[in-house]
């Protein structure tokens, strides 16, 4: 009976250690990779309204562009 529980208790251990050696090198490996690129942005980087020239300024769920005002 006795060596039924140290056996048991054995395997806990094993088993708790094996848990945190995951939980420890697993964050690692998450944050080896980096960040997610974003898509790449299917808006043109300079469009022209008339005589205006406006510059892409971001681009996300539409496209934001700055333009000079007119003097």
């Amino acid at each position: 009976m006795r060596k039924n529980v140290r056996m048991l208790g054995a395997l806990a251990l094993i088993g708790i250690l094996v848990v945190g050696l995951c939980v420890v090198l697993t964050p690692g490996t998450a944050l080896a990779k980096g960040k997610p690129q974003p898509p790449p942005c299917p808006c043109p980087e300079t469009i022209q309204i008339g005589d205006m020239v406006c510059v892409l300024d971001a681009c996300g769920f539409d496209c934001v562009y700055v333009c000079p005002l007119p003097f």
